[in-house]
């Protein structure tokens, strides 16, 4: 069965209690067979009224039960059963082996979950990236970055279903511990991917705003140099030359700090910490009261004022 549904999503330790049963020296008296094959389970005869076997009749022929229906499994190359049942087979043979299906089972849970709760993230960051329109028209590297963001997105998910695959595929404790333990490292979808996506969004949201600047600067300077001989066309010019210089830093560090944080990797961490503090500094101080992005609105907003005086 699936790593999501079947017999690991059950309680192996009903077997304990299938131990202390009469009832199962006749379910499994119906699989002993020495022939090679799938398992086929008997319909159990009707007991004799009033006979119970003795105890070491009991346990004895529960043992043979079992060794017979795993060496039939065993011996069976096309047996379709699946991993989990030759561990609940083992379990029935001591203590140490019922323990060690149930630490399996919890195994199992605890990878399923880890994926689960990354592949929700994920999906939720695909979502922002999707709603954020404007992320279509703003590039880093010739690509639009949304298209970059959620390639990035892609990867991951792919990753988390490989690993989902190993989870449910693995039939040894070793290997699926092994699995789990790599599930985190591997991805760093909490402390890397979530912080890379929304500081990669946040500088779209600056670069788009760049943009949108750099057509009001082109409006303004067509209607600021209709006239050179106004009185306030000095203050124009020089208010056109702050609006273009913030634009340009805008424009360089929102794509620069983009481009750091896109290149992070999970074996760099905890290393490329630093550079996620440091892009977030530095993206905020673009749209801080006095960075670039205000300064410039403060540009559009003063040179409309000066044209607006103009003599018609």
């Amino acid at each position: 069965m699936g790593v999501y549904g079947g017999h690991m999503g059950r309680s192996l330790s009903r077997f304990s209690i299938l131990v202390g049963s009469a009832a199962v020296v006749a379910l499994l008296a119906g699989c002993a067979t020495t022939v090679p094959g799938p398992a086929v389970i008997a319909q159990p005869p009707a007991a004799a009224p009033g006979v119970t076997p003795p105890a070491g009749d009991f346990l004895a022929g529960l043992e043979q039960a079992v060794a017979n229906e795993l060496s039939a499994i065993n011996a069976t190359q096309t047996d379709n059963t699946p991993p989990e049942a030759l561990i609940e087979l083992n379990a029935l043979n001591s203590e140490s082996s019922l323990l060690q299906a149930e630490t399996f089972a919890s195994l199992v849970n605890t990878g399923v979950n880890q994926i689960t709760k990354r592949e929700h993230l994920i999906n939720a960051l695909v979502a922002d990236v999707s709603g954020a329109t404007y992320l279509r028209g703003v590039e880093i590297n010739r690509t639009t970055l949304s298209n970059t963001l959620l390639t990035r997105l892609n990867g991951v998910t792919s990753q988390l279903q490989a690993q989902g695959s190993s989870v449910s595929s693995a039939s040894l404790i070793d290997v699926l511990r092994t699995v789990i333990l790599t599930i985190g490292p591997s991805t760093r979808v909490f402390g890397l991917i979530e912080p890379m996506i929304h500081l990669a969004v946040a500088g779209g949201e600056e670069l788009n705003a760049a943009n949108l600047l750099e057509g009001q600067y082109q409006t303004l300077e067509r209607k600021v140099n209709l006239n050179h001989h106004d009185p306030n066309y000095g203050q124009e010019m020089a208010r056109l030359q702050n609006l273009a210089s913030d634009i340009a830093t805008v424009r360089g560090a929102a794509s620069a700090q983009v481009e750091a944080v896109l290149a992070l990797t999970p074996a760099g961490y905890p290393g490329n910490k630093a550079t996620i503090l440091s892009a977030r500094a530095q993206l905020t101080q673009l749209r801080a009261p006095l960075g670039p992005l205000s300064t410039a609105v403060g540009d559009v907003n003063e040179i409309g004022t000066l044209l607006s005086l103009r003599v018609a």
